[in-house]
């Protein structure tokens, strides 16, 4: 930065030829603190609506963008229900988002499975993440992993949130140094989490 001869910054700081473009954050809450789908299909529009923020192929394809929301504790609880598995209280449901190769998907979710048995969480159930694959171009379609979610429990007795968020990280590690051994490509965590969900395309 150029100064003058006191050593104070010459005016103006702002100097359009130093702007760099990057990807962007928006934010949407609430200011009442209350959860709503509004609120959800809020930031789905807005974010349909910056699809000029990023890279784009001559077929369409896009190099991705996503929304981090709160655990939908409400809807995964009536999954959980309808599948006749065990309903654990707010703040003790945790949520790994997974991307599993296709032609692999067995594999890699037994990759996660084992790493939640080895950080002594209880393993719940796998939940099937609905997708829209006719609006991606051919290119996006062909390279599209299996979307789901791992739902684990934390046990009755570790009420610690902290802990419990801890614990769910050293899973997601846990579960791609299983993967990288068995040589699995195409797989990836993008959150592991009590707490929030990334939502990620």
């Amino acid at each position: 930065m150029d100064t003058t001869s006191n050593g104070r910054p010459m005016l103006p700081l702002h100097r359009p030829d130093d702007i760099r473009d990057a990807c962007g954050v928006g934010f949407i809450a609430s200011r009442r603190a209350v959860r709503s789908h509004r609120l959800v299909q809020t930031a789905a529009r807005c974010l349909a609506n910056v699809n000029h923020r990023g890279a784009v192929s001559a077929d369409g394809t896009g190099d991705g963008a996503g929304m981090m929301l709160r655990v939908p504790y409400a809807l995964l609880a009536r999954d959980l229900a309808a599948r006749g598995a065990t309903i654990p209280e707010e703040g003790r449901l945790g949520v790994i988002m997974v991307f599993l190769p296709p032609s692999e998907v067995e594999r890699a979710r037994k990759a996660v499975e084992g790493a939640v048995e080895a950080e002594g969480l209880d393993f719940l159930m796998w939940r099937r993440v609905p997708v829209g694959p006719l609006a991606l171009s051919e290119t996006a379609r062909a390279s599209m992993p299996v979307i789901e979610m791992a739902l684990v429990a934390n046990p009755v007795d570790g009420d610690n949130e902290e802990r419990f968020e801890r614990s769910l990280y050293l899973v997601r590690r846990e579960a791609e140094r299983r993967v990288a051994d068995d040589e699995i490509a195409g797989f990836s965590i993008p959150s592991s989490s009590c707490r929030t969900v990334v939502y990620k395309g």
